[in-house]
């Protein structure tokens, strides 16, 4: 068993000025190291400890937690714990009850949340909004680093599957339509996120939903196209009125990740809308 001096990292060094990566190691030193006298026996206990960590917070789970000690990293990798932390599928959560991954939420917001009434469950996916996301001014470095661990994450659990791309553009005197599709993709963050931002950067108007709930009658009168009664998870809708948003260019420069990849849409023929 390590002594506690071993198991302790300490605290930060003292009069330097405090940034993140010094404050996130004071609050390791603090979470791992006030535990009661003997308490370090289970805390260097990785089965017990695994006990322990699954009701931390997910944020202190994924931020905190490994930088207490080399035991305390190394429980975070465990199947438990990734599974907690979204990085695994957890097939025990039901697909009719599936949970959507509370730190994308609160760093993502305008991917989940529905911008008053009369939007029907859609999300706004313009530059406005992505401008309003909580690190966009401040943290956009930390967030475009090519191996941050956002881009990794399951957004729901278990992961999404199956997800329809709906194009539109008015021509001709009527409204035209073409679909898109992705199937067993087990969704993730930074998937998602390198599909929008390009467009959302080219001026798209772009609105994305969360199909949950909906039986496939809701689907179709809510969709509005024949393609939403298939049990497709997720649907995300660009409309062809582009706005040239002259303060939106060079956004995927701004806070695009380091580790983008180009994501490709096989879309099918156009067609009329019903």
């Amino acid at each position: 068993m390590k002594s506690k001096s071993e198991f302790e990292p300490g605290p930060p060094p003292s009069g330097t000025r405090p940034t993140r990566a010094s404050t996130r190691r004071k609050q390791a030193w603090e979470f791992g190291c006030t535990a009661a006298p003997g308490a370090s026996v289970v805390m260097s206990t990785p089965e017990l400890l695994e006990l322990i960590l699954v009701d931390v917070p997910l944020r202190d789970l994924l931020l905190v937690a490994p930088l207490v000690c080399e035991i305390w990293r190394a429980t975070t990798k465990t199947p438990t714990i990734q599974r907690l932390l979204f990085f695994l599928p957890d097939r025990s959560v039901s697909e009719t009850e599936k949970i959507f991954n509370p730190f994308l939420q609160k760093k993502f917001p305008p991917f989940f949340e529905v911008p008053g009434e009369g939007s029907c469950g859609w999300c706004r996916l313009s530059f406005w909004d992505l401008k309003s996301m909580p690190w966009f001014r401040k943290r956009a470095k930390a967030f475009k680093y090519a191996e941050a661990s956002w881009r990794r994450m399951y957004i729901t659990q278990p992961p999404t599957q199956r997800m329809l791309v709906v194009d539109s553009k008015h021509a001709e005197g009527h409204w035209q339509e073409r679909w898109g599709a992705f199937e067993s993709m087990s969704l993730r963050m930074g998937f998602l996120y390198d599909l929008t931002l390009p467009l959302v950067d080219a001026g798209y108007n772009i609105r994305l939903r969360w199909n949950e709930g909906l039986d496939p009658g809701e689907r179709r009168h809510t969709l509005g196209h024949k393609k939403s009664s298939e049990g497709y998870e997720l649907t995300l809708a660009l409309n062809e009125i582009h706005y040239h948003w002259t303060t939106a260019s060079n956004l995927v420069k701004k806070i695009g990740s380091d580790s983008a990849e180009e994501v490709q849409i096989e879309f099918e023929e156009w067609e009329n809308r019903d």
